[in-house]
């Protein structure tokens, strides 16, 4: 049985791994928190520990992973954990704001600064933990104290999270650096490279993780990044850069499964569950009594919190009868005002962990499909793919008939089944090339905007670094 066969660790499993981790890897975190100072110059190599201790065994180099996520599970406005549900929720068109802070407010306005604290935080959960992916990579064919096994699914694990983080490094901020080593004097001299060029070096490392990877989790929670969470990541990248063939061959492998184990939820409310069949990567959470962040920011339980879906958003996204708006949608009075925040995550504090933060879904595979086989203008098809996701909505079959019509019908879907979840639905306008629709609710809206700044110091650190332009 290989590592990724296991059930998903316990809470308790989980804090004794964190102290595992910072104990056995505290080379890591030294090493990784000089990376945050400049792009990821992380000192001299006299400053690491032995390496040959830290991969001696299947079970200490487990932790490494481990520890990756970990500290993307556990941060409390991280990019991963949360944070681009919430600010690209405030940057797109679904989210009005309730909290005063400074560095939130400009996510809302769409007036980011290069000083952004968030941005910050966002840009150096990146580059750490792409470092410390690369430096399994580096390692782990050097240890003789590894079974095969383990290092093939560790070698595809750091393969998999280096291309996940690098496609949210180059959708937020555009032309980014590729790093894949540790040699910290070549990577804090870095350039930004084009968006095709990473989108190719993403490709190239996905491909080789899905040859790595063991296919899925049998049994247990699914926190651990398999092959077909690959193929999901690799489906989600060819749709964005339009390889239409490879984004529906891509999504197929997942949702072409006969055995069972991956399927729609038939209640929509267990799609978030740990035990959810409709998942395909989730992190579970790390943070003491307490489940997914999404639980914690928006407003509900009649008190205002940090978020809740904007009235427009609201009222014009859901059609009549969709389950998802009573699901998926709680409404709070709060002085006599109504508000409609996401209920997606329903568990707020509790020493009980019941949801998992879903990174990668079947619904989404879907609509992947949907629109890649409309491109092709294989109609058909793509309308059954739509309709599996409106069924489940209690909604009636797609009307679209053209191949216009289904393209809007799917943006529909995806606005209504994706909405406030990891991003998609800024995402989503910036790759149609709508977000100009944001001009309309946003005064000071300009094309600028759809790239965040280049945090200042990033720019401080690195001089050959260039700034995005409007900032």
């Amino acid at each position: 049985m290989s590592v990724n066969d296991k059930p998903g660790f316990s809470y308790p499993r989980c804090r004794t791994l964190i102290l595992f981790v910072t104990h056995t890897f505290l080379w890591i975190g030294i090493v990784v928190s000089g990376g945050c100072r400049k792009l990821v110059s992380v000192g001299s190599p006299e400053m690491q520990l032995n390496n040959s201790e830290v991969f001696a065994s299947d079970a200490a180099a487990t932790a490494a992973i481990m520890g990756i996520y970990i500290d993307l599970s556990g941060r409390e406005t991280g990019m991963i954990a949360g944070g681009l549900s919430l600010f690209c929720g405030w940057t797109s068109d679904e989210l009005q704001i309730h909290s005063p802070f400074p560095d939130y407010q400009e996510f809302y306005n769409n007036n980011l600064t290069a000083s952004n604290n968030v941005l910050l935080q966002w840009w150096t959960e990146i580059y750490k933990n792409i470092y410390a992916a690369n430096l399994i990579l580096e390692q782990v064919p050097l240890s003789g104290g590894l079974s095969e096994g383990m290092k093939r699914q560790l070698q595809g694990e750091a393969r998999f999270i280096r291309a996940f983080l690098h496609f949210y490094a180059v959708n937020l901020f555009g032309p980014a650096p590729y790093i894949t080593s540790t040699a910290y004097r070549d990577n804090a001299n870095s350039r930004r490279l084009s968006v095709d060029s990473v989108y190719a070096r993403i490709i190239d490392d996905l491909s080789i993780a899905e040859k790595l990877l063991p296919d899925i989790v049998t049994g247990g929670a699914r926190t651990r990044p398999t092959a077909l969470a690959a193929s999901s990541l690799l489906s989600r990248v060819y749709l964005y850069i339009r390889q239409w063939e490879k984004a529906e061959a891509s999504a197929s492998k997942v949702i072409d499964r006969s055995d069972g184990l991956i399927k729609l939820e038939a209640s929509l409310d267990t799609v978030f569950l740990s035990v959810s069949a409709e998942a395909i990567w989730q992190l579970q959470p790390v943070r003491p009594m307490r489940n997914t962040n999404e639980a914690f920011y928006f407003t509900k339980r009649n008190t205002l919190r940090l978020a809740s879906l904007s009235n427009l958003f609201y009222h014009t996204t859901f059609e009549n009868g969709d389950k998802r708006k009573q699901r998926w949608v709680h409404i709070s009075e709060v002085g006599g005002t109504s508000y409609y925040s996401p209920y997606k995550y329903k568990v707020g504090q509790s020493e009980t962990l019941k949801e998992y933060l879903s990174v990668f879904r079947l619904s989404e595979l879907l609509l992947i499909r949907a629109e890649a086989r409309t491109q092709l203008n294989k109609l058909d098809s793509a309308t059954n793919d739509l309709n599996i996701i409106r069924l489940r909505a209690g909604l009636e079959d797609s009307r679209a008939g053209s191949k216009d019509h289904l393209l809007e019908a799917i943006a529909r879907e995806r606005r209504a089944e994706l909405f406030v979840e990891s991003g998609h639905r800024w995402f989503d306008l910036k790759r149609r090339g709508e977000t100009f629709q944001l001009k309309a609710i946003k005064n000071d809206w300009m094309v600028t905007d759809t790239l965040f700044p280049i945090p200042q110091k990033q720019l401080d650190n690195n001089r050959g670094f260039t700034q995005n332009a409007g900032y």
